[in-house]
């Protein structure tokens, strides 16, 4: 009898994991949160979530101007605690700088990224290449013997050992690449593994910058991104395959019920990847603000590929919130996000001072990558 019961309720554990609701956890914070901000970035090191710059966006250009951060911040995912880095040297600030943890080193990687003001007449894009060293609480910036990609902004980064993995991004002339590059830690040395083709050559991803790049195991995945700011509003919605070790290039069809993306948050499992909230192109409900960066449309979608058997387009995820420019990381399996904003504008969609403002998130929130079957 107590072993049938005993099977029983195994049973209904099984079950419950295997048809468990996906939801986001609205995490409970402890000590000082950052203030709103967007278009930073989280890195996960151990049990902790390394965050670093982004910026206060300025929605009307007539009245107000961005301000750019370069404060570290640390949240310890055991006890949900912020502690702010005392680090003396820091880099510049930034927002849109890609980051990626370097698990083998315990430290975070940023490269490059990007400064401008509200009217968008003065733009700078960043080359540099900074590692945070998180026991020491010391940034580093790193000088490699060879030329590089050079200034970039919204490029992606994935590091794999002791050797991360370049893809795109916008360099301060307002072209878009499509290059890929290897830098090697222990040898300081940039080996460039694709040049950039016109966009539309076969193999090839196009163009792009803010484009999601995450890793598992031996393979990356690339995934949507913006075209070019002279081409606001046009994004991407290719998703492909990066094999490290046979340096090879898979495109994966995507369904076209998925609409192209740029902002949201994304990660890898070994069984497959996933797309959540973020901002998609809609000329006819998007929010009009006074700025010159475009239309403001935040979502809270979520899609799911699986390796067995494809994408699995808007998965029902309870309490998912509308956001975009969130800094995000996974770690251990769980998705963690904070920060960016949801947009509110008058009904005419076009920007009203008094109307129109944007919803910044404070909020941390965490979901179980699991319970979507990854």
């Amino acid at each position: 009898m107590m072993y049938q019961m005993r099977s029983a309720i195994l049973l209904t554990l099984a079950l419950a994991m295997v048809f468990a609701t996906p939801a986001y956890v609205l995490e409970r914070q402890r000590g000082t949160i950052p203030s709103q901000r967007g278009a930073s970035t989280f890195s996960s090191i151990g049990n902790k979530l390394v965050l670093y710059g982004g910026f206060d966006e300025c929605f009307d250009l007539s009245a107000c101007e961005h301000t750019f951060y370069d404060e570290t911040w640390i949240f310890k995912t055991t006890n949900n605690k912020w502690t702010r880095s005392t680090a003396t040297t820091l880099p510049p600030a930034r927002a849109f700088h890609p980051a990626a943890s370097y698990d083998a080193t315990d430290s975070a990687v940023i490269y490059g990224g990007v400064i401008y003001n509200a009217a968008f007449t003065a733009f700078q894009v960043y080359g540099d290449f900074w590692q945070y060293f998180i026991d020491d609480d010391v940034w580093v910036e790193r000088t490699a013997f060879n030329a590089g990609p050079g200034p970039r902004v919204g490029a992606s980064l994935a590091i794999k050992g002791h050797e991360m993995f370049f893809f795109g991004g916008l360099d301060n002339f307002f072209v878009s690449h499509n290059d890929f590059w290897k830098y090697n830690f222990i040898s300081n040395l940039w080996t460039q593994l694709y040049a950039d083709v016109p966009d539309g050559t076969s193999g090839r991803p196009d163009s792009r910058y803010l484009a999601k790049f995450e890793r598992s195991g031996d393979t990356i995945y690339l995934y949507a991104g913006n075209v070019n700011p002279s081409q606001l509003g046009v994004q991407r919605a290719d998703f492909w395959e990066y094999s490290i070790s046979g340096n090879s290039l898979t495109e994966v069809a995507v369904p076209s019920s998925i609409r192209s993306r740029v902002h949201g948050a994304a990660a890898a499992t070994h069984k497959g990847f996933v797309s959540a909230l973020g901002d998609v192109n809609d000329d006819i409900n998007e929010c009009k603000a006074n700025e010159i960066s475009g239309g403001q449309n935040a979502v809270n979608e979520t899609h799911v590929f699986k390796r067995t058997d494809g994408w699995h387009p808007f998965v029902t995820v309870a309490d998912a919130p509308k956001l975009k420019r969130v800094a995000y990381a996974t770690l251990d399996d769980t998705l963690w996000i904070w920060g960016g904003f949801d947009f509110i504008c008058a009904e005419t969609k076009v920007y009203d001072p008094v109307t129109s403002l944007p919803l910044w998130n404070l909020n941390m929130y965490s979901l179980d990558l699991d319970d979507l079957g990854l």
